[in-house]
């Protein structure tokens, strides 16, 4: 398994926006795309502005390359918007130990287990 960090600074003013894209297209879609496991959303304000951090887990490297259109380590943009965002990172890593996926979903969307 593929461990996927995204993480990144919203430009200013734009926080909203990048919200609404992500809860209408970024986790939807994640949550129907083949070889994804799970998909987490947070984000943290501070003096910098807002910080975001979407953490996916995938089944293997051809699932993860096919939905990043083969570029698993560059950012996936919903709607072309680049401009939402500072500045932005990807990391990739191996899974190697994994525990509470499903205690975390359920917590976080009211106890239903929904993505």
């Amino acid at each position: 398994m593929i461990l996927r960090i995204f993480e990144g600074l919203i430009s200013r003013g734009c926080e909203a926006e990048f919200h609404e894209i992500v809860r209408q297209h970024g986790m939807p879609e994640l949550g129907r795309t083949a070889g994804c496991v799970s998909a987490t959303f947070a984000r943290s304000v501070g003096d910098e502005g807002e910080t975001f951090t979407v953490v996916s887990i995938w089944t293997d490297w051809d699932s993860l390359s096919a939905w990043t259109g083969g570029q698993p380590l560059q950012p996936v943009y919903y709607q072309g918007r680049q401009d939402l965002l500072a500045r932005s990172s990807v990391g990739l890593f191996e899974v190697v130990e994994s525990v509470g996926h499903e205690r975390v979903s359920a917590a976080v969307n009211g106890g239903t287990g929904r993505r």
